[in-house]
């Protein structure tokens, strides 16, 4: 491992995810926050996380997990707020 020198938008991070949410072959990263909401992260394909989206009010999450959920082919993101109320987005 070597650090590369990266800094995400998340301080109160608590799980990340790995999936390919753009489609271009490579792993992205999803960041559950709970103070400044959940983000991705789009892998620019040499191991870099360039471009980062912030998902629009979809905060205080605790766990976050990606998977194709309804089957059409492409990642949902479930998460779960501390509460144990979880929520899927397609």
């Amino acid at each position: 491992m070597v650090d590369s020198g990266q800094s995400l938008e998340a301080n109160d991070s608590h799980t990340t995810a790995l999936g390919d949410v753009d489609g271009d072959g490579d792993l992205d990263m999803v960041v559950a926050d709970t103070a400044k909401g959940n983000w991705i992260y789009r892998n620019d394909g040499s191991g870099d996380y360039s471009s980062s989206t912030q998902l629009a009010d979809i905060n205080d999450s605790h766990f976050i997990t990606l998977g194709d959920v309804d089957a059409d082919g492409d990642l949902d993101m479930v998460r779960q707020t501390p509460v144990v109320k979880a929520t899927g987005y397609t």
